[in-house]
């Protein structure tokens, strides 16, 4: 299993606009710009999944009403929100 070195957000996923992704644990990397999942089952976790590279340095997440999770990333010159699911 990956380990993220700066984790960000570690949230269960409710919303209904990405069903694969629906009750799934995600987390972000700060460091390595990347999203991903996973399920717990009896207290383990298990079924890792890389969900997205956002190429940048990722500095929060959120989430909205309907549910539906965001991260924010920056780099050098730019930035972004971006939504997950």
């Amino acid at each position: 299993m990956r380990l993220a070195r700066a984790a960000l957000a570690l949230v269960v996923y409710r919303g209904a606009a990405d069903p694969a992704l629906s009750g799934r644990y995600v987390y972000a990397d700060f460091c390595a710009g990347g999203i991903w999942s996973l399920r717990v089952v009896h207290g383990r976790a298990t079924g890792l999944r890389y969900e997205a590279d956002l190429g940048s340095l990722l500095s929060s997440c959120g989430e909205d009403s309907a549910s539906a999770l965001y991260a924010v990333a920056y780099s050098y010159t730019t930035s972004h929100v971006y939504e997950l699911g």
